[in-house]
């Protein structure tokens, strides 16, 4: 992965356009790994840290973590309540 050409990510969805998603690693982002989605006809794109997601979904948002890395429940379906 040099940046110009991303390892594809078969299986993952880009729905605005349908353009496939791709992991890539740039000088844009500091050569950290990233999630490449393209739009506006593939003259566009949107780049998201992996790792960044990768510890969002994890930890949760910022706002709703402890001091022990756990993630405070975000709404009632974190909380095991639901009707």
């Amino acid at each position: 992965m040099d940046g110009q050409v991303g390892y594809p990510l078969a299986g993952v969805r880009e729905y605005a356009e349908g353009y496939g998603v791709e992991l890539v690693r740039q000088d844009a982002t500091g050569g950290r790994l990233s999630i490449r989605a393209r739009n506006e006809g593939g003259n566009n794109e949107t780049l998201i840290d992996l790792w960044d997601l990768v510890d969002w979904l994890r930890l949760g948002p910022e706002p709703g973590r402890t001091d022990s890395g756990f993630s405070l429940p975000i709404d009632d379906r974190d909380r095991g309540v639901t009707g």
